[in-house]
Protein backbone atom coordinates (compact mmCIF):
# COMPACT_ATOMS: atom_id res chain seq x y z
CA UNK A 1 0.00 0.00 0.00
CA UNK A 2 1.35 4.04 -0.70
CA UNK A 3 1.29 6.00 1.99
CA UNK A 4 -2.32 7.65 2.74
CA UNK A 5 -3.11 10.25 1.37
CA UNK A 6 -4.18 13.58 3.14
CA UNK A 7 -8.28 12.84 3.40
CA UNK A 8 -7.23 9.25 4.44
CA UNK A 9 -5.31 10.52 7.16
CA UNK A 10 -7.64 12.65 8.32
CA UNK A 11 -9.69 10.16 8.12
CA UNK A 12 -13.16 9.95 6.49
CA UNK A 13 -16.04 11.01 7.54
CA UNK A 14 -19.96 11.20 7.28
CA UNK A 15 -21.88 9.44 4.21
CA UNK A 16 -18.91 9.30 1.53
CA UNK A 17 -16.22 9.62 3.30
CA UNK A 18 -14.34 11.74 1.00
CA UNK A 19 -14.55 11.91 -3.11
CA UNK A 20 -11.96 9.52 -3.79
CA UNK A 21 -12.93 6.31 -2.43
CA UNK A 22 -15.03 4.03 -4.34
CA UNK A 23 -17.30 1.61 -3.09
CA UNK A 24 -15.58 -1.98 -3.60
CA UNK A 25 -18.35 -4.05 -1.49
CA UNK A 26 -22.31 -4.35 0.41
CA UNK A 27 -22.90 -6.41 2.92
CA UNK A 28 -25.17 -6.43 5.69
CA UNK A 29 -23.70 -3.96 7.78
CA UNK A 30 -21.28 -2.60 6.23
CA UNK A 31 -19.94 -1.44 2.85
CA UNK A 32 -16.24 -1.34 2.41
CA UNK A 33 -14.69 1.58 0.28
CA UNK A 34 -11.02 1.53 -1.43
CA UNK A 35 -8.93 4.83 -2.27
CA UNK A 36 -8.21 5.47 -5.79
CA UNK A 37 -5.27 8.12 -4.62
CA UNK A 38 -3.52 5.48 -2.26
CA UNK A 39 -5.39 2.25 -2.02
CA UNK A 40 -6.39 2.30 1.51
CA UNK A 41 -9.67 0.32 2.29
CA UNK A 42 -12.07 1.49 4.76
CA UNK A 43 -15.22 -0.08 6.28
CA UNK A 44 -18.47 1.89 6.69
CA UNK A 45 -21.02 0.76 9.90
CA UNK A 46 -23.58 2.65 11.45
CA UNK A 47 -22.74 2.76 15.01
CA UNK A 48 -25.97 4.49 17.23
CA UNK A 49 -27.37 6.20 14.23
CA UNK A 50 -23.93 7.60 12.74
CA UNK A 51 -21.75 6.84 10.17
CA UNK A 52 -18.58 4.95 11.42
CA UNK A 53 -15.09 4.71 9.27
CA UNK A 54 -12.59 1.72 10.51
CA UNK A 55 -9.39 1.42 8.13
CA UNK A 56 -9.15 -2.77 6.91
CA UNK A 57 -5.91 -4.29 7.28
CA UNK A 58 -4.25 -5.65 4.50
CA UNK A 59 -4.21 -8.77 6.35
CA UNK A 60 -8.21 -8.41 7.36
CA UNK A 61 -9.96 -11.90 6.75
CA UNK A 62 -13.03 -11.53 4.45
CA UNK A 63 -16.62 -12.21 6.71
CA UNK A 64 -20.54 -12.30 5.82
CA UNK A 65 -20.47 -9.01 7.06
CA UNK A 66 -18.64 -7.48 4.20
CA UNK A 67 -21.19 -8.88 1.27
CA UNK A 68 -20.92 -8.85 -2.39
CA UNK A 69 -18.04 -7.31 -4.42
CA UNK A 70 -19.16 -4.70 -6.40
CA UNK A 71 -17.74 -4.17 -10.04
CA UNK A 72 -15.52 -1.56 -10.93
CA UNK A 73 -17.62 1.74 -12.40
CA UNK A 74 -16.70 2.56 -16.04
CA UNK A 75 -14.63 5.81 -17.06
CA UNK A 76 -17.50 8.02 -18.76
CA UNK A 77 -14.11 9.96 -20.64
CA UNK A 78 -12.09 6.73 -20.94
CA UNK A 79 -12.72 6.30 -24.56
CA UNK A 80 -13.64 2.70 -25.86
CA UNK A 81 -10.96 0.57 -27.27
CA UNK A 82 -10.33 0.34 -31.03
CA UNK A 83 -12.05 -2.78 -32.24
CA UNK A 84 -11.06 -4.97 -35.22
CA UNK A 85 -13.15 -4.38 -38.39
CA UNK A 86 -14.78 -7.62 -39.19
Amino acid sequence: MNAPCPACLATPSSIDGHPDLGVKTIGSTMLTFECRCCHARWARSVVRGRFSWSPIDACAGRSVDMGTVVPPRSDPFQAPEPTAAS
